[in-house]
């Protein structure tokens, strides 16, 4: 497994508004030891060409592998589904000529209007992501569905539903559906334990060979933290090592993407989430 991290979560500079480059971000990620990335163009702007040379002319310029990429999410954002499959057709495009092994979705726009319906969900979200898994499938490029969370985010009433994919067996259905070798998922590790807690291990078992990817960080009282491994509840140690036993073939990829850290503290914290990941590759690793 390769050590990846999600780069441009460093573009925020503390107490000022300006962002980092994509560049810096990610000589900062090489110099910390990290091997792989995980980034994306604003496929939103007008501009994604442009900052998709960026990041593949800065990922050469350092040597670090493009290794998997995300969808921007439409979940918070008022855009309508059709409207919003554009930006997604596009970051097929993005994927592509960046090399991507992966492209990162979430399949969680289906909003109930009374009541949550799990095969309307289905249905729902199949029809919208058909097109993009069909253009994905003629270019290459590898879809893998992330598990997520649930909330009440905008639900229709206390308690309601308003997630798809927060379940295993919604995750499982919609990556059976499409039957193809090239939709499978991405196996977030803070979503899981936010979803099942002690339960997490079992519930990743569940899924078994179609983890083709990941996204690597810890919690604790059942929020989405995005901190780095063991400053949470996490159960590294079985986790790491069910990924050994299972013949997982993909990178270790850290995803950090809240607050942000005094520039003079940036690089070893980086090191040290770098070395807590090495760390537990090997210390977990089956013994020979």
């Amino acid at each position: 497994m390769k050590l990846s991290i999600t780069a441009q979560y460093l573009q925020k500079i503390r107490g000022t508004d300006i962002k980092r480059s994509n560049e810096e971000c990610i000589r900062l990620c090489a110099e910390a030891g990290f091997e792989a990335l995980d980034v994306f163009p604003d496929v939103l702007k007008d501009s994604w060409e442009e900052e998709t040379n960026e990041l593949i002319s800065a990922s050469n310029k350092y040597g670090l592998e493009l290794h998997q990429g995300h969808v921007p999410l439409n979940r918070y954002r008022p855009i309508p589904v059709d409207e919003f499959r554009v930006y997604k057709m596009r970051s097929v495009d993005a994927a592509l000529k960046m090399g991507l092994k992966y492209l990162v979705l979430h399949a969680d726009e289906y909003w109930p209007k009374e009541s949550y319906d799990t095969n309307k969900a289905l249905e729902f979200i199949y029809e919208d992501l058909a097109p993009v898994v069909e253009y994905a499938k003629s270019k290459n490029v590898n879809i893998a569905i992330e598990n997520v969370f649930e909330e009440n985010y905008r639900a229709p009433y206390p308690g309601c539903r308003t997630r798809f994919s927060s379940t295993n067996e919604e995750l499982l259905s919609i990556i059976q559906k499409f039957n193809d070798p090239s939709v499978t998922c991405c196996w977030d590790f803070g979503h899981g334990y936010v979803q099942h807690g002690k339960e997490m291990l079992s519930k990743l078992k569940e899924i078994g060979n179609l983890v083709t990817c990941t996204h690597v960080h810890d919690n604790y009282y059942e929020r989405d933290l995005h901190l780095p491994p063991f400053f949470g509840n996490v159960d590294w140690e079985n986790c790491v090592s069910w990924l050994y036993e299972s013949g997982y073939k993909g990178n270790f990829s850290l995803e950090l993407v809240y607050g942000s850290i005094p520039d003079f503290l940036l690089p070893g914290y980086l090191k040290m989430a770098a070395d807590s990941a090495k760390w537990m590759l090997k210390e977990y690793m089956p013994k020979t």
